[in-house]
């Protein structure tokens, strides 16, 4: 049996990359709890299924089986991590200023990459400035709300 894997479509980006397939944490693999799993799961597959040989589909699907239950015996899933919380100050508002944000920049180095005029690229330059203070300037007045709305529960003591 040979067992191959195809390298050639998959994307070097982390975050487009997603896993069809269960992962493990191989760096904490119990050597002897995965012989001893494959061991029982061969012996009690044997017991049940005298004689009977089943189709190439049946036998594939049994090892699938047999080896993702060893390794959910001998080492833990590597999951994804969990995801990130919203910061407490974060808003609808912030989240479009920083569109907007990222918008304006990446206008402003597209016409430095293409050369274009320097009057242009000073405008979009000025442009980008204005947008990245205007999300700063957002985000310390919702952290600042946020703060006093903290310190207001602390003084609220029932």
């Amino acid at each position: 049996m040979i067992i191959g894997h195809d390298n050639s479509n998959t994307k070097s980006s982390y975050s487009t990359r997603k896993s069809k397939y269960p992962r493990w944490n191989w760096s904490k693999l119990d050597l002897d709890k995965f012989r001893t799993a494959l061991i029982w799961s061969s012996s009690v597959a044997s017991n049940e299924n005298k004689n009977e040989p089943g189709s190439p589909e049946q036998r594939e699907k049994w090892i699938r089986q047999t080896m993702s239950s060893a390794c959910d015996a001998a080492t833990t899933r590597a999951g994804n991590r969990p995801a990130k919380e919203q910061a407490y100050w974060w808003s609808e508002e912030i989240s479009q200023l920083r569109k907007n944000s990222i918008k304006k920049k990446k206008a402003w180095t597209h016409a430095k990459e293409r050369k274009r005029p320097l009057d242009q690229i000073n405008q979009l330059w000025s442009s980008y400035k204005q947008s990245r203070r205007l999300l700063r300037n957002e985000i310390n007045r919702a952290k600042m709300i946020g703060w006093q709305e903290f310190i207001d529960t602390i003084d609220y003591d029932p």
